[in-house]
C-alpha cells in the first residue's frame, strides 16, 4: 500500500486497497475521528472481523438488509440489530 493521495494512485492499485476506502468499512485506529465527523461515538472493528463481514456483503449473505441499517455501526452484529429496529419502526 502506498501513502500517495488516493486519486494518484492508478486504479488497479485503488482495487486492491478498495476496502480500506469504502465509507463505514474501513478499519482506524483512531475512532474518535467519527465522532468529530457525525457527532456519534466511534467504534473500533478488528482487522479480521471488518474483512469477515466484508466477505459476507459482497457474496450477498447481508442482501435482505436495508442500506439505512449500515450507517454509523460498528460491526454486523449492530447492523442486524439497526436493521430488525428499522423494520419495527
Amino acid at each position: 500500500m502506498t501513502d500517495a493521495p488516493v486519486a494518484a494512485i492508478d486504479l488497479a492499485e485503488r482495487e486492491a486497497v478498495c476496502v480500506g476506502v469504502l465509507p463505514g468499512l474501513h478499519d482506524t485506529a483512531d475512532d474518535d475521528v467519527a465522532e468529530v465527523v457525525t457527532g456519534l461515538k466511534g467504534e473500533y472493528v478488528p482487522v479480521a472481523e471488518t474483512v469477515e463481514s466484508f466477505e459476507a456483503l459482497i457474496v450477498g449473505e447481508l442482501d435482505d438488509l436495508p442500506e439505512q441499517a449500515f450507517l454509523n455501526v460498528g460491526n454486523i452484529d449492530q447492523v442486524q440489530a439497526k436493521a430488525k429496529a428499522l423494520r419495527e419502526s
